[in-house]
C-alpha cells in the first residue's frame, strides 16, 4: 500500500474540503482507493489518501502546487517516507511518527515501528 498526507489548510485559514482534494488527485492523474479526513490535536486537518499503484513523483509534486502546499508527505511500499513539493525543505526530516495512516491499518503500522 502507498499513503499520502495532504494539508487541508492553505492562504492562512482557509480549507480545502474533501470534494476539491478528490477533484485535485483525479486532475493529476493519481488513482486512489480511499480518502479520510483526520484532525491531529497539533496539527491542521489532513487529507490521508490510499493509493494502490505507486504514483510518479512529478504527479505529487504538482498536487502540491495545485492545492498550494508546501509538500505532500508520501509513504510507499517501496520507500521509506518522502516529503514531495516546491517547499520541502522547510519540513525536512520525513517522521514516520508523524505520518497520519488510515485507521484500519494505523495500529498495525505503529507496531511495526515501535
Amino acid at each position: 500500500m502507498n499513503f499520502l498526507n495532504i494539508g487541508m489548510q492553505f492562504d492562512g485559514e482557509r480549507t480545502w474540503n474533501k470534494s476539491e482534494v478528490i477533484a485535485a488527485l483525479h486532475f493529476h492523474n493519481i488513482d486512489f482507493l480511499a480518502i479520510e479526513i483526520q484532525r491531529p490535536e497539533l496539527g491542521e486537518p489532513t487529507a490521508v489518501v490510499t493509493v494502490g499503484d505507486e504514483p510518479l513523483e512529478f504527479s505529487i509534486l504538482m498536487l502540491s502546487k495545485t492545492l498550494r502546499q508546501d509538500c505532500i508527505a508520501y509513504w510507499g511500499s517501496e520507500s521509506p517516507g518522502a516529503l514531495i513539493g516546491l517547499k520541502f525543505d522547510k519540513w525536512l526530516p520525513f517522521n514516520p511518527k508523524m505520518f497520519l495512516l488510515p485507521a484500519p491499518v494505523e495500529q498495525h503500522i505503529i507496531d511495526r515501528l515501535a
